[in-house]
């Protein structure tokens, strides 16, 4: 799955490894890599101020 940050700079994108990567859309750099989630990302949220971001 995919989600756009609200300024449309970022992304976010969930995946069957059980990972989140987050991305610079603009040059395409992966800034991170988040684990540790228990099952396949289904779906992705960023809060309305854009400050946290929600996986399920």
């Amino acid at each position: 799955c995919i989600k756009f940050h609200s300024n449309m700079r970022y992304l976010a994108t969930g995946s069957a490894d059980k990972s989140i990567r987050l991305w610079n859309k603009d040059d395409g750099d992966l800034l991170r890599v988040l684990v540790g989630a228990q099952s396949t990302i289904y779906s992705l949220a960023f809060s309305p101020d854009g400050k946290y971001l929600a996986a399920a």
